[in-house]
């Protein structure tokens, strides 16, 4: 699984808590799990390929400003799940 995050995951915010939970996915479900942080809604398609083809078949967009550029990519890649963050 794989985490795109718009800002730090040290903001004591939003993308702190996103990174907890993607950790405690890694802990609990033993899954593999890989992030990227203040990536830039345009670059988020981009980050989001290349997670793919790492392999990664869970991409978690950890917000909605990404939503433009995903909802287009995820159509091309019908074998990931995609899940979207609030």
């Amino acid at each position: 699984m794989a985490a795109v995050f718009p800002g730090s995951i040290q903001d004591a915010d939003w993308n702190t808590i996103g990174y907890k939970a993607l950790q405690n996915v890694n802990n609990e479900l033993g899954l593999e799990v890989s992030y990227s942080e203040q990536v830039a809604v345009p670059d988020a398609p981009r980050v989001v390929r290349e997670y793919i083809s790492l392999g990664y078949n869970i991409i978690w967009i950890h917000g909605t400003k990404f939503n433009s550029g995903i909802f287009d990519l995820a159509n091309n890649y019908p074998e990931v799940t995609f899940i979207r963050g609030f």
